[in-house]
């Protein structure tokens, strides 16, 4: 379990730094984010066995990871797509129940994968909801030299987290939490309580999707000149539409014979293309 906390330190040091330079173009995923993760994990003797987009009983949707050691101990990563918050259920190999953290990251966290050290990671904390134990990093430096005992479900979560953050599946920007759009979409369209648009941004070339919104919501985002997700053409085109007068434009990024490039998302912006950087991207990539 040291070496799995040595690691998980050391990488998860290193994708806490700079707020994303976001593009204006290009959504290609190019590599599969689901593919890295279970790679990340399995470096670590984890796996994932689960994921889902999920609401609870307060209303706030949460993205749900589950996953296993090799001895089969088993976590439940809930990260709440309207801010960084991230809570964690873990069987405890002591008592046989569940014990239930809360891990806290700094409200201006950038966790975007960037291959960089930040002293950001002294501000993050992890805390026993039940005894109120609160886990620090200078707490888990001590683990190196046995000055203080660590929860066998500590090292486990942090090596989840550093996995999901490095392989660039989920980020943290501007407060809030998105899911790469090729794994999200999925989960977005199976789930009933589905809403018709959802915040998104783009980092280092891939679409990200955060929370769902309502229709003002939406319209708002794009007239600050960002991006959305809609579930269908026609509700993307319908919030484009309210930002200026005019059919509003359809398109895509297209190769250099004119076909639409495999990956990219189709989206609207509006009939001026004002405000610059707007998207309203919808549906599956091509």
């Amino acid at each position: 379990m040291k070496k799995i906390i040595n690691k998980g330190i050391i990488i998860f040091s290193s994708v806490l730094l700079l707020a994303p330079t976001l593009q204006t173009h290009a959504y290609a995923e190019t590599v599969s984010p689901e593919e890295a993760f279970s790679e990340e994990l399995a470096e670590e003797n984890l796996e994932l066995v689960d994921s889902e987009l999920a609401i609870d009983e307060s209303g706030e949707e949460l993205y749900i990871l589950t996953v296993e050691t090799e001895t089969g101990d088993s976590i439940d990563l809930k990260l709440n797509m309207d801010s960084n918050d991230i809570t964690v259920e873990a069987l405890s190999d002591v008592t046989g129940e569940i014990e239930n953290y809360s891990i806290s990251l700094p409200e201006d966290a950038e966790i975007t994968g960037e291959d960089t050290y930040t002293e950001e990671l002294e501000d993050i904390t992890v805390e026993n909801e039940i005894t109120g134990d609160v886990y620090e990093y200078e707490d888990l430096e001590g683990e190196f030299s046995g000055a203080l005992a660590i929860p066998s479900a500590i090292p486990i979560v942090w090596s989840a987290l550093v996995s999901l953050y490095n392989s660039g599946l989920a980020i943290v920007a501007a407060g809030a939490t998105f899911i790469v759009a090729g794994h999200a979409i999925s989960k977005i369209m199976n789930n009933k309580n589905k809403k018709n648009h959802y915040l998104a941004t783009i980092v280092k070339g891939k679409l990200y999707i955060g929370k769902g919104v309502s229709d003002s919501a939406a319209v708002t985002q794009l007239r600050s000149g960002k991006s959305t997700w809609s579930i269908s053409s026609n509700q993307a085109k319908n919030i484009a539409s309210k930002l200026a007068k005019g059919s509003p434009i359809k398109e895509v990024d297209k190769d250099t014979k004119g076909n639409p490039k495999k990956g990219y998302y189709w989206h609207w912006h509006s009939s001026t293309r004002n405000p610059k950087g707007h998207h309203a991207f919808y549906g599956y990539p091509v």
